[in-house]
């Protein structure tokens, strides 16, 4: 038993360690991490010194009241304790001031570097439930993990400074009390560490409530959602939902503080023995060893002192064991895979011979045993405008995803000239693209800064963009024009857009981001009909020399392409232009004739109720 234990201690003090490496990596590189090292160790030291002179300089004054009563003696002891809080203020003003500031310069840094992570993840594993679980804690404590881990080595130099000061100061007035500190100190530390790893755990279920209680509190309040929440009264819905959420956390919590009121109670006891046994001590050392009272107080200050220098030194290494299941957590998150792990050093060169080819590709999401897609082989040739029908989920959008590299396929190949993508660089790449997606972003910020997606855009090319994407009018209307905000969230003289304005803005951000291939996904499902011919009217006018790739429902949308992919259960299952296709008489035909006839079914009730309205029947 004894074996396994020490096994366990040592793989707990490697784990510690391993943790204190991983994290400190972090300063290495950033600017001012060594000035910030060297004055949080200096200010740790004098701190831990600090306490040392309030506890000598005082009873030595009472020694020397009670005996020889030198004023001079007297005047210099008293001095020291008017000088040093004196000096521990300017060090405060100075040292640490300067300090705080490099703490915030290094947070700042150390949450950039996470944000630029999070943004380099691949796209599939943001899709991912558990990892938006991770996401949501790591984002919690990372940016501060670093510093949090440094802060605990700080507390260890602490308590050593500490305890090399007052240490012979106990062992010349009674060496066996620090026996009885240690035994009482290794049992609040096994008490300490019990806490702490059920906090960890409480942390964990609790964690998981609150993304939940998150995702449901959204639901109710979010802008986009509020139509529905407000004409289906949906308020007790989400409301109850809310609240069973949160007895669920109620309960966990109370649990929490039971277990850590309960263990608690141990310190209570151990302190309360700790106290008994140092008062005894220093009265029989004044009773029968005629100890000087100033000494006993020094006596008294330095076992305190002492206990809490060794307590400190447990307690800030069971906070490091305790923060290793938090770094832990950083491991396996920063475990995902990332956009650039994969990256190829190729640069892609697209020009009017180039071809992109799937050879064979098939592909299931993570976690699903179902294929997406299955054996697709098409080549899509430079200029030519594609378009892509089938019903949901079919297939359509995730054949964008891996034709963008959004998704990796899991079987086969996708080709640009011959030359596998994985092996291109994954920025260049990509940035052959110009999509507007079905849920294109809306970017609370100044509508310049939304359509560019840069501080210092090319107003020649907003300007542009703003123009092929008919928002002129619109930009025109607005009386900040481009800098006028989208959505009141930030700025209440802010706007909102319409549907067909929203997409009209994804557009103008696809126009100012120039790239041979445009990609509409699903770009008109929530239209009318006039804003919809408005939308295609610009995307044609966008793509004259462009490889275009369209995807949609609006069957009438296929008079834009020279090619069409007809997609059913992740397969391409017809393949050519409008003409052959409808005369095949397959699933194309089909899906064609019943869109058609609901146009024509809509349009004859439509004349029939103007009619009626003309004779004034209705």
């Amino acid at each position: 038993m004894k074996k396994l234990t020490d096994l366990s201690a040592m793989k707990d003090l490697r784990r510690s360690w391993d943790s204190i490496v991983y994290l400190m990596k972090y300063f290495k590189g950033q600017k001012h991490s060594a000035l910030y090292i060297f004055l949080q160790i200096l200010l740790t030291v004098l701190d831990a010194l600090v306490p040392v002179v309030y506890m000598i300089i005082p009873g030595l004054i009472i020694n020397e009241l009670s005996a020889d009563r030198d004023i001079k003696v007297i005047v210099s002891l008293a001095s020291v304790l008017v000088a040093v809080p004196l000096l521990n203020h300017l060090k405060e003003m100075t040292l640490r001031v300067k300090a705080s500031e490099l703490y915030r310069e290094l947070r700042r840094a150390f949450q950039g570097e996470l944000q630029s992570y999070v943004a380099d993840m691949e796209y599939a594993s943001l899709e991912d439930p558990k990892v938006a679980v991770q996401l949501n804690r790591i984002s919690m404590h990372a940016p501060n993990a670093p510093l949090e881990m440094f802060s605990y080595i700080l507390r260890l130099i602490n308590s050593f400074v500490k305890i090399l000061a007052v240490t012979s100061i106990i062992v010349y007035l009674n060496p066996a009390v620090i026996i009885v500190l240690l035994a009482i100190i290794a049992i609040n530390a096994v008490v300490t560490k019990k806490i702490n790893v059920a906090n960890y755990n409480f942390g964990l279920e609790l964690s998981k409530l609150d993304n939940e209680y998150w995702n449901e509190f959204y639901n109710l309040t979010d802008h986009s959602r509020g139509k529905e929440v407000r004409i289906f009264r949906l308020k007790d819905f989400f409301v109850n939902r809310d609240t069973g959420i949160g007895k669920k956390h109620d309960d966990v919590s109370k649990k929490q503080d039971k277990f850590g009121a309960r263990w608690r109670m141990v310190h209570a006891v151990t302190s309360a023995v700790q106290e008994a046994v140092l008062y005894l001590v220093a009265i029989l050392k004044v009773l029968f060893d005629d100890l000087a009272l100033g000494s006993m107080t020094i006596f008294m200050s330095a076992a305190s002192q002492f206990s809490s220098a060794v307590s400190g030194i447990f307690n800030a290494y069971l906070e490091i064991s305790s923060y290793s299941m938090n770094v832990d957590e950083m491991k396996a998150f920063r475990s995902q895979p990332t956009m650039l792990e994969n990256n190829g050093n190729k640069m892609p060169l697209y020009d009017k011979h180039s071809v992109i080819e799937f050879r064979d590709v098939s592909f299931k999401y993570p976690g699903s045993e179902r294929y997406a897609l299955r054996h697709l082989s098409v080549k899509i040739p430079c200029d030519q405008k594609l378009c892509i029908v089938g019903e949901n989920g079919s297939g359509k959008t995730t054949f964008v995803k891996l034709l963008t590299r959004l998704y990796v396929p899991t079987e086969g190949e996708i080709l640009l000239d011959g030359i596998n993508i994985m092996d291109y660089d994954y920025v260049k790449y990509q940035r052959l693209f110009a999509p507007v997606f079905q849920d294109f972003c809306r970017f609370n910020m100044p509508l310049s800064l939304g359509i560019a997606c840069e501080e210092n855009y090319d107003t020649d090319k907003l300007n542009n963009a703003v123009e092929r994407a008919g928002i002129k009018p619109l930009v025109d209307s607005l009386e900040k024009g481009v800098d006028t905000y989208v959505g009141k969230n930030i700025d209440p003289t802010g706007f909102e857009p319409s549907g067909g304005e929203d997409q009209k803005i994804a557009i103008a951000r696809a126009i100012y981001h120039d790239a041979p291939i445009y990609i509409l996904d699903e770009p008109t499902a929530a239209l009318d009909p006039f804003a919809e011919y408005e939308i295609y009217t610009k995307f044609t006018e966008m793509i004259t020399d462009r490889t275009a790739v369209l995807i949609t429902h609006r069957m009438a949308a296929v008079q834009l392409a020279e090619k069409i992919l007809v997609f059913q259960d992740g397969n391409i299952v017809e393949s050519g232009t409008h003409k052959e296709l409808y005369a095949q008489g397959g699933l194309y035909t089909e899906m064609f004739d019943k869109q058609a006839e609901f146009y024509v079914k809509a349009n004859e009730e439509k004349e029939a109720i103007d009619w009626r309205i003309g004779k004034n029947v209705v």
